[in-house]
């Protein structure tokens, strides 16, 4: 199980240049901390909650 770093209680903004990394990012996060928004931001068409 994924530590929950103190940083998740104020919110953390990640950018990549590759958007399946981003993604796969997001996946795990989603995985690892149920009930935390977590979003990706990647122009038109891609972008998501």
């Amino acid at each position: 199980m994924l530590e929950i770093p103190p940083m998740v209680g104020t919110g953390c903004i990640i950018f990549s240049q590759y958007y399946n990394s981003v993604k796969w990012l997001a996946e795990q996060l989603m995985d690892d901390l149920p009930g935390e928004r977590i979003a990706v931001y990647a122009g038109s068409g891609k972008s998501s909650i």
